[in-house]
């Protein structure tokens, strides 16, 4: 396949596969990345050059998606114009992040991680407890804060029970 206009180095090349995806092999991506072309010293991933070519300027701040999610797919007809919204909805609907989902029995199943439980707290329950215990008096805020590594927030945080609300 040849586009004529802009400066090529090389023609794109590319396999049919059974899907449908004319899957471009001429220029080759590093690991799972999208396949790149230079154009006027300028690189351009293959998709966005094609959508170019047949519909024009893509506009500022949208994105060329692939309908059959294959990164090295140039087919125009698997290729629609979306916004950043569009791109995350389709992940989504797809299941391709990298974030599993749970469905609401498998999350009921999760251990919660509560205060020094969880492994970067600086404070220990016991902590929290004798923070709570310490009379509110002025300063007495910076000196707990010092005493235990934290800032003042976090001890007005553990005070007010807006964080570690399970230690009584």
């Amino acid at each position: 396949m040849y586009f004529g206009g802009r400066k090529q180095t090389r023609a794109i090349e590319y396999v049919v596969t059974e899907s449908g995806c004319h899957e471009c092999v001429s220029h080759q991506p590093k690991s799972k990345e999208y396949p790149i072309i230079a154009i006027k010293q300028k690189l351009i991933k293959i998709h966005r050059f094609v959508w170019e070519k047949h519909h024009g300027i893509i506009p500022d701040g949208m994105f060329i998606c692939h309908t059959c999610d294959n990164k090295r797919c140039i087919n125009i007809e698997h290729l629609f114009l979306g916004t950043p919204r569009d791109n995350w909805e389709d992940m989504f609907e797809k299941n391709r992040h990298k974030f599993h989902k749970f469905t609401e029995s498998e999350r009921a199943k999760i251990p919660y991680r509560k205060g020094q439980a969880i492994s970067w707290s600086k404070l220990s329950d016991e902590a929290v407890k004798e923070i709570r215990n310490t009379p509110k008096i002025y300063g007495s805020g910076i000196a707990l804060a010092r005493k235990y590594n934290v800032s003042q927030s976090a001890i007005s945080a553990a005070r007010t029970k807006r964080k570690w609300k399970h230690v009584e």
